[in-house]
């Protein structure tokens, strides 16, 4: 990725500035609406699936789509509230307090090589920065989306709850059996959201916003 050409130098006391405060929240809520629309994205498309595989059930039950509907907003609403977290240990678990090594040709800059949280080391390494947050939000996509994650124990409660008031356990569980490759598509399909193509717009945004804290 390339990356700024000029020199906008950030010392103070002998030091960069660290990206702190307004700095670190606004970074971090960039992050947070980058990724929303596209779990967003990821969660109503499983639900598609979902009502697909229980289309006649759906007919048939006048209250299963909106428990289902319900649920699966409820599992989406569970990682949008990890995403504070996600991103900010993303962004600035690896990358944070002051940059010291102030020696360094060229720094504090945004060429700035140093490991730490000024603005502009975070810009030299955004690369890094990009891939450790979307790592971040993918794995807590995965993790939830197991069987017997919490995703399933929500969604499937929802679907039991009304179906086993007329269906036979055999026929439960061939729902189930059904359902489950829904949720393990969901849980596979987590590995496609969104990297280069997001990271190549993403990446001009990022810099102009992490500038206005230099």
């Amino acid at each position: 990725m390339k990356l700024l050409k000029s020199i906008l130098f950030v010392g103070l006391l002998g030091f960069a500035t660290a990206c702190e405060n307004e700095c670190r929240q606004a970074a971090d809520r960039d992050f947070i609406e980058k990724y929303t629309p596209l779990v967003t994205e990821l969660f109503t498309s499983f639900e598609g699936h979902v009502k697909s595989t229980l289309s006649y059930e759906i007919r048939t039950h006048i209250a299963l789509e909106a428990n289902l509907k319900n649920a699966i907003h409820k599992s989406k609403q569970l990682l949008l509230e990890k995403l504070h977290d996600i991103v900010d240990y993303g962004i600035f678990g690896k990358y944070h307090a002051r940059c010291y090594q102030v020696e360094l040709p060229g720094c504090p800059n945004y060429y700035c090589s140093e490991v730490c949280g000024s603005p502009g080391s975070i810009i030299y390494y955004l690369d890094d920065v990009l891939t450790r947050t979307r790592a971040g939000v993918v794995e807590a996509i995965k993790l939830d989306s197991v069987e017997q994650g919490k995703y399933d124990k929500l969604i499937w409660d929802a679907v039991s709850r009304i179906l086993s008031k007329d269906s036979s356990s055999t026929q439960l569980e061939k729902l189930r059996v059904d359902y489950l490759k829904d949720l393990k598509n969901f849980h596979d399909s987590a590995d496609g959201l969104c990297e280069k193509e997001c990271f190549e717009k993403w990446a001009p945004e990022l810099i102009y916003l992490l500038q206005g804290y230099d």
